[in-house]
């Protein structure tokens, strides 16, 4: 082709990049320089470029996907789980359920706080439903010895409420005589008369004080035995020969003279809890 004489210039052709020079000595001019550059290798280069961003940029996406997913399994979902447990606590009032572990220690810690303070309000609210119960059987006994004037008839009315009412598998008072040191089973409940007969305890029947470890019950002080199969004296062995697991002796005080005891067993070790002591003493 005839290249035109003129001032150089530069311009793309398809894929190649053309050039005109001029070439001079002076301020003569020897003739024009043609170059002519194919492209196809920086367009290839850019191409691989791009494909390589493009490529990043979706690993990158898929990372970030796995991420989150991986992260919502250690921290959405656990803290979607406090929440239905927070409603199930705020809807039913149910203290018992607990929020499970996470496998993340921040989180972990706050469950755990969590649970803590659920079990705290749980317990409390239990002793509250004792002690409203203790005050709902107090209440009871009052009306129902509202209407008696003698000693033994407010006493078998305490018996036979706290054998229906506490509940107790057997239950009596006796009455203390200083002279002999010896308890006289005065008062024994209707539902705890088989176990009277096993026991030996019917009404009339005698309980030496110092044989039976009971004598703390002069000053006052409250005798609860949680497993009666592990007791020395004879009363706690009878008690537990005849299945009757615990036991609580309260002493009975008036003016500030004790006159006797009441005498409360249960089938189960260890079934009397504290609030039950607190309202037997």
């Amino acid at each position: 082709a005839r290249l035109t004489a003129g001032a150089a210039s530069f311009r793309f052709e398809h894929t190649d990049l053309v050039g005109i020079l001029p070439v001079t000595e002076g301020t003569r001019r020897m003739g024009t320089l043609f170059v002519q550059s194919d492209l196809q290798a920086i367009y290839d280069r850019i191409r691989l470029y791009a494909g390589i961003v493009a490529l990043v940029v979706c690993a990158s996406g898929l990372l970030a996907y796995a991420l989150s997913r991986r992260l919502q399994q250690r921290i959405s979902i656990p803290i979607l789980a406090l929440a239905q447990m927070a409603n199930a606590i705020s809807t039913r009032h149910d203290y018992s359920v607990r929020a499970g572990k996470a496998g993340t220690y921040e989180l972990d810690q706050l469950t755990g706080a969590l649970n803590h303070m659920l079990g705290t309000v749980q317990s409390s609210e239990a002793r509250l439903h004792v002690q409203l119960g203790h005050l709902s059987l107090l209440q009871h006994i009052t009306r129902a010895i509202g209407d008696r004037q003698d000693l033994a008839s407010i006493a078998q009315v305490v018996v036979t409420t706290l054998e229906r009412s506490l509940p107790i598998q057997f239950g009596c008072i006796a009455q203390y005589d200083a002279a002999t040191r010896v308890l006289t089973v005065t008062t024994i409940g209707a539902a705890s008369r088989a176990y009277g007969e096993q026991l030996g305890l019917h009404q009339g029947a005698a309980i030496p004080l110092d044989e039976n470890g009971i004598a703390a019950c002069l000053d006052g002080q409250l005798i609860h035995e949680s497993d009666t199969h592990r007791g020395a004296v004879p009363l706690l062995q009878r008690l537990g020969a005849c299945d009757l697991g615990s036991v609580v002796i309260a002493p009975l005080v008036a003016e500030r003279t004790f006159f006797g005891v009441l005498l409360a067993a249960r089938s189960d070790r260890g079934a009397f809890t504290s609030p039950d002591c607190e309202f037997l003493k």
